[in-house]
């Protein structure tokens, strides 16, 4: 996807701090930020004191606004990476069986430990079997699909607006299981009931 910002909206270029983040003003609502593709918003609902910013100023362990009417409101990184679970909620996972051809929809949720990040800005990246991870994007659900029989390990990490990662992604390990009728015991068995069959038609 494209970086984007909204139409129509006055936005001014503020500087690129050493992380290699792009941080522009967004005339009236507060300040984004640009990393790897990613956009993140900033504004008084996360601690701004207002959300008419003129300038960032980076230290050596903070960023510093300079806002509207000479105020500043100083950044600090949340260090803490968030928590991610396989599940709707943590107390619930999926289920750990499917019928090959059939897909399966894992949902996933996170929580930031200190709660700097709220749930909805979270950010997830998943894999399937040791794959390439996804972009990460705020989508809180995975649909697979032709996934083939047997055994298999789903991995989703999230990350929280201050590009904090789950170092150890939540692991959902299922089966695909092949229908009844298409088991070869099935299959074996109806074939020798068939032979019976014939056998007997032919005395």
């Amino acid at each position: 996807a494209k970086p984007w910002l909204p139409e129509g909206i006055y936005s001014r270029f503020l500087m690129q701090t050493r992380d290699g983040s792009l941080w522009f003003a967004i005339r009236g609502l507060g300040v984004r930020r640009l990393h790897h593709r990613r956009w993140t918003s900033y504004s008084s609902e996360a601690g701004l004191a207002v959300d008419m910013v003129r300038d960032v100023l980076q230290t050596k362990e903070e960023l510093l606004f300079a806002t509207q009417g000479g105020g500043v409101s100083v950044y600090q990184p949340d260090r803490q990476p968030p928590q991610t679970f396989v599940g709707a909620r943590p107390s619930r996972p999926p289920p750990t069986e499917v019928v090959h051809g059939e897909p399966l929809l894992l949902p996933f949720c996170g929580q930031d430990v200190l709660k700097d990040t709220p749930t909805a800005q979270l950010q997830y990246s998943w894999r399937l079997d040791a794959g390439p991870w996804t972009a990460f994007s705020l989508a809180t659900r995975a649909q697979l699909r032709d996934l083939s029989p047997g055994s298999h390990v789903f991995e989703v990490r999230a990350m929280d607006r201050d590009l904090n990662l789950d170092p150890t992604p939540a692991l959902h390990r299922f089966v695909v299981v092949r229908p009844w009728y298409r088991e070869p015991w099935f299959w074996t068995l109806l074939l020798v009931a068939l032979a019976a069959l014939a056998y007997a038609g032919l005395r």
